[in-house]
């Protein structure tokens, strides 16, 4: 089910330790928002500072995300969500397990606070069912952890939100590249990727 992991931590400089309590007071209001867009909460999907919730359909999960981020947040909470789409084994306590869980998190804490982010695979499929006003943005392939290939990364937009952020918190200094990777090698093409090189270093 697609997962949207909003993160409540605020990064360093954006609270103070003691405005923590803010986020408590939030907990009701989020959770009747995910309900509202037929999510559910995962058993033990929370933690002190973030939450989980999954959908069974990748646009309720992008329209939660949008009305989350224009709840009237008392600051200086500002959300942090990731959303990616894909398979999650379900267990018997009502908690959710399998790498679609990890890279929704790892997704989320590439985002800004206030910023929403989505993985390729989800923009796929929510793009032809985009809430009211809603415009997306793509933001370039970046690597998650644990992955082989880069993720592509795409911002969603609104009028009421924030839309403007510095490049995404990437943890390593394998950030955003401009091509997919390479899947295939050249078997006997020497002579022609001598001649590539050639031309790309005049032009």
């Amino acid at each position: 089910p697609p997962a949207t992991s909003p993160r409540l931590r605020p990064r360093a400089g954006e609270a103070e330790p003691d405005q923590m309590g803010a986020v408590a007071l939030l907990d009701d209001a989020v959770w009747n928002i995910v309900a509202a867009h037929q999510g559910v909460r995962p058993v033990d999907g929370s933690e002190r500072d973030s939450f989980v919730a999954a959908f069974t359909r990748a646009s309720d999960a992008l329209a939660c995300a949008v009305e989350l981020q224009r709840m009237a947040l008392p600051a200086p909470v500002r959300l942090r969500i990731g959303l990616h789409t894909g398979e999650a084994q379900p267990l018997d306590d009502g908690n959710y397990l399998g790498p679609t869980m990890n890279r929704t998190a790892c997704l989320r804490d590439l985002a800004h606070g206030g910023q929403i982010v989505l993985s390729g695979t989800t923009h796929d499929v929510a793009a032809d069912r985009l809430p009211t006003g809603v415009w997306l943005m793509d933001l370039g392939r970046h690597r998650l952890p644990d992955l082989s290939r880069p993720e592509r990364v795409v911002q969603v937009c609104h009028p009421d939100l924030r839309n403007e952020f510095p490049p995404l918190q990437t943890p390593n200094a394998c950030a955003e590249e401009p091509f997919s990777a390479e899947l295939t090698s050249f078997v006997g093409r020497d002579a022609e990727i001598c001649e590539v090189r050639r031309i790309l270093a005049h032009n």
